[in-house]
């Protein structure tokens, strides 16, 4: 059983595992293959079931030998179960994490057998007053998993971060950011005494957008120093960052035709022309000594099976990572300097509180409009009963009556109480978050000399 909490994750011992033998070059060092997918798996996603079938049949296919597979949007627990049954013997070993109302939409696939598995839930992730977005009632978090391979301990998570949907009036940008920073520390706390830790996924989040600056600055770890590294700027540089920010289809960098773009390309039998092609889904991996990503594809033809369609709306990331034993280190990150000067590094701060601080302002605006409905829908009551009380002809009920009596304060009623549970529970909780992440930054600049904290900040937190 997975939990929400990574406290609780399972340990098992490494000694008692028989490992299978990982693929190795001739300077014997340790190789191994990822796939990562986002499989868009909702109920109700254009021929969901069909697809998962022919995922299925290319997990199985020869040349497509794996040593992990991490998938995302896998919501349906039915769908895991297939997936499961059809590729239990190339992959005996999986992982499903189950949590909130409608699942993390997470799994690990692994031909090797799984030492520990853990889990942490994000705590901030949409708003319930949004109930057609969905993300509130999904249990997105990090999902990880520790294996041995030939004496080297790998700990690979996958994640799926909280949907763009508008980021200009929405202020979903914030929750990705606090996603991000918890991402960076939990990897960064569970995977110290390992050799190597991978990341993969969706994290719906663009190279242009702040989120991303931070995370590869390495500011979501709070510390900035540079916790993750991003597999595709290492390998084909920052130019080829720089060439999917312009959307440029002629990228120098590029690789099989590709600009990186992840999601929603025009090849994409799910091509939608109003959606722009992104760079949303990642490799990302610990800057350890003997640790190299050799290459990074992407399945850019993804049509390959009948009848004709995607995989997905995303493309399927193929990864190889070479590990060399007698460079590796068991201390945690290395000491690589950041490439930010302290000034710079304070000014994305101040910019990380700046989005936190008008997120809380954006809630708590909410808060005050759901109370005055609530307010408004309690004098309305009052009126209607005591409008109800006064005209009531003797002891008859005429059909207005009726529908006032039965229908209309009942309804009034329902509005108010669940206005009032907004306000008073939900967006409670929501800013009391966004108050946590906004104390860790001022904390943060408070370490280094700068004690009073920004104006921004200092403002909304008085309000």
């Amino acid at each position: 059983m997975v939990y929400c909490d990574w406290l609780t994750g399972v340990r098992a011992g490494l000694d008692d595992w028989t490992v299978m033998p990982p693929k190795q070059t001739t300077e014997d060092n340790v190789t191994f293959r990822i796939a990562s997918l986002n499989c868009w798996g909702l109920l109700y996603s254009p021929k969901r079931k069909p697809r998962f079938a022919q995922i299925q049949r290319y997990l199985l296919e020869e040349n497509n030998e794996f040593d992990f597979v991490t998938l995302q949007e896998v919501w349906m627990s039915s769908d895991f179960m297939r997936l499961k049954e059809a590729i239990k013997d190339r992959y005996p070993h999986t992982v499903y994490f189950p949590c909130g109302v409608i699942g993390s939409g997470l799994c690990i696939l692994s031909r090797h057998p799984i030492a520990q598995r853990f889990f942490k839930r994000y705590s901030l992730n949409g708003s319930i007053d949004r109930i057609w977005h969905g993300d509130y009632f999904s249990g997105k978090g990090v999902g990880g998993v520790r294996v041995l391979i030939n004496g080297v301990t790998l700990d690979l998570y996958t994640t799926h971060l909280h949907a763009e949907y508008n980021p200009e009036k929405l202020g979903y940008t914030a929750h990705r950011l606090a996603q991000l920073q918890e991402l960076a520390q939990f990897v960064e706390h569970t995977s110290r005494p390992t050799h190597v830790a991978i990341v993969t996924g969706d994290l719906n989040t663009t190279p242009e957008d702040f989120p991303y600056r931070m995370m590869v600055a390495g500011g979501c770890g709070n510390k900035l120093e540079p916790p993750l590294k991003d597999a595709w700027a290492e390998l084909y540089g920052q130019r080829g960052v720089d060439a999917c920010m312009a959307d440029s289809p002629t990228a120098a960098l590029a690789v099989e035709q590709s600009t990186g773009h992840t999601y929603n390309l025009p090849t994409s039998t799910h091509y939608i022309k109003k959606h722009p092609s992104q760079r949303i889904d990642y490799f990302l991996y610990a800057p350890r000594p003997g640790v190299v990503c050799k290459s990074l594809d992407l399945l850019t033809e993804d049509v390959l099976y009948e009848p004709k369609m995607s995989l997905s709306d995303h493309l399927f990331m193929k990864a190889e990572f070479s590990i060399n034993p007698a460079e590796l280190a068991t201390s945690g990150y290395s000491a690589d300097p950041n490439p930010l000067t302290l000034k710079e590094q304070k000014e994305m701060v101040h910019k990380a509180l700046q989005i936190f601080a008008t997120k809380r302002l954006h809630v708590i605006r909410w808060q005050r409009f759901y109370m005055s409905v609530v307010v408004l829908m309690l004098l309305i009551f009052v009126a209607l009963t005591i409008t109800t009380a006064i005209t009531i002809p003797g002891d008859q009920l005429t059909p207005l009556l009726t529908l006032t009596l039965f229908g209309v304060q009942p309804a009034v009623l329902v509005t108010a109480f669940s206005c009032l549970f907004l306000a008073r529970l939900f967006l409670v909780e929501e800013k009391a978050t966004l108050n946590h992440f906004i104390s860790e930054w001022e904390g943060w600049l408070v370490y280094h000399e700068i004690t009073s904290p920004t104006e921004t900040s200092l403002v909304i937190l008085n309000e």
